[in-house]
């Protein structure tokens, strides 16, 4: 198991380190740094902002270093990191690519506010820029015709291998998370702590979470299907939806 974090301790402000679970305990990882050298107290990627993969030994995560506005996308191949250098859009955008989603045919989807950029075998294909108003903040798809984003203002969009739609949406609500959900389902996640499914198609809003016993606001969302949901939150915050909506 993987897992990024950003340490907001006093010495280290929002550092991303990556930690590696190997079945009994956790330990750090080595990354490189945004000048190539080994991570160092004095040069550091300062956010991570996605992690995604096929496999443990095919890992991409998404790394920004805000100081000197780089963005940049890093790789695992089951023993070290190292950095992919053929995606001029990450050197253009600087410090504001926000996500990534990885298809299984390692196929990248890098997302940046408005900007889409498509990787394949470590190299720009393209980049898609929609002029929707609204920013977007997260992307997940099933397959590379299957993709889909969220954003600002109630801004959900699809593409299907070829263009990018925009979807309905019953709402204006900023929209921070998606996930898919079953073999048609989706679940996004939007400021104060508002949960919306899509069952392929309508998206709804989820109107039976437990607010009673909210100790904070929801952050994030993970779900294997429309009736195994786990959403986290502030103060330790945990829920879990286990059998049908």
């Amino acid at each position: 198991s993987y897992i990024e974090h950003e340490d907001h301790g006093e010495e280290r402000f929002d550092y991303g380190i990556f930690l590696h679970y190997d079945g009994s305990v956790w330990t750090e990882m080595g990354i490189p740094t945004p000048d190539g050298n080994p991570s160092g107290p004095d040069c550091e990627w300062q956010r991570v902002e996605g992690l995604s993969g096929s496999s443990s030994d095919d890992l991409f995560a998404l790394v920004s270093e805000c100081c000197m506005a780089q963005s940049g996308l890093l790789h695992f191949d089951g023993s070290e990191w190292s950095m992919l250098e053929g995606i001029p859009a990450l050197e253009e955008w600087g410090s504001y690519a926000q996500s990534l989603w990885l298809s299984g045919d390692d196929e990248i989807f890098i997302l940046r506010s408005r900007s889409i950029v498509r990787v394949q075998d470590g190299e720009q294909v393209d980049v898609t820029n929609l002029d929707w108003g609204p920013s977007f903040t997260d992307i997940w798809g099933r397959s590379p015709n299957e993709v889909y984003i969220v954003g600002r203002e109630g801004t959900v969009g699809h593409f299907d291998g070829s263009q990018w739609h925009r979807m309905d949406f019953p709402d204006t609500v900023n929209l921070m998370e998606l996930v898919g959900a079953g073999d048609r389902g989706l679940y996004a996640l939007g400021e104060g702590s508002r949960l919306f499914f899509y069952d392929g198609d309508q998206w709804t809003e989820v109107d039976d979470l437990p607010r009673e016993s909210f100790t904070g606001d929801l952050r994030t969302i993970w779900a294997s299907s429309e009736s195994n949901v786990y959403v986290a939150g502030d103060n330790g915050m945990l829920l879990h939806r286990c059998g049908a909506r």
